[in-house]
């Protein structure tokens, strides 16, 4: 694992991304063995950005493992959870599309993940960003890193959370700008730590 720092992370996330111009589909959401798993999975309707900047077309918890330890001593208070012995890492990947070639910017503070925890609603901030199959990390070190990312060829967005050990789901919400929050995807299964 690896965390990019400054100008340089986003010329190399952007390199990342650039070349890696091979449209990779995850059906693993729709191809469940369960009855509830399929009808979660078919609930899901893409999710078009209020400024047109893409289309979330799948969302997919990682097999990426990112160490919570030395995650959390890099960034600033409000992203450590209340116990960060036991916390844990979540890695999720979204399925970007567009109908512009543009490149747009995505930063951080754009999504949380909203959970349960001692009988009270709880929210998560991004703590990290990635393209595609990079293992290179934009962290939010000063609160908020961002990357520009062009979605036309389908591109994979991972964004990281740091979440207590305990925690076995959650939803991925989008902060828009105004203070609106819309949630992506509900009941997200994340497995415990």
């Amino acid at each position: 694992m690896k965390f990019a720092k400054g100008p340089i992370a986003v010329i190399a996330i952007l390199s990342a991304t650039l070349a890696c111009n091979n449209p990779a589909t995850d059906n693993s959401n729709t191809q469940g063995s369960g009855g509830s798993e399929q009808k979660k999975a078919a609930s899901f309707q893409p999710y078009k950005d209020p400024k047109q900047r893409f289309e979330v077309q799948d969302v997919a918890v990682s097999s990426d493992h990112i160490d919570a330890e030395d995650t959390i001593k890099k960034l600033p208070a409000r992203f450590k959870p209340s116990g960060p012995a036991r916390s844990k890492t979540v890695v999720l990947e979204l399925m970007l599309a567009s109908e512009k070639d543009d490149m747009s910017e995505i930063k951080s503070s754009e999504f949380s993940l909203v959970y349960q925890a001692d009988g009270k609603s709880n929210e998560a901030p991004c703590a990290g960003l990635s393209m595609g199959d990079s293992t290179m990390w934009g962290l939010a070190e000063k609160g908020e890193t961002s990357m520009f990312v062009r979605a036309k060829p389908t591109q994979k967005q991972k964004l990281l959370f740091l979440l207590p050990g305990d925690v076995g789901e959650a939803s991925l919400q989008h902060n828009q700008p105004g203070g609106e929050s819309v949630i992506i995807k509900q009941a997200i299964t994340l497995g415990k730590s």
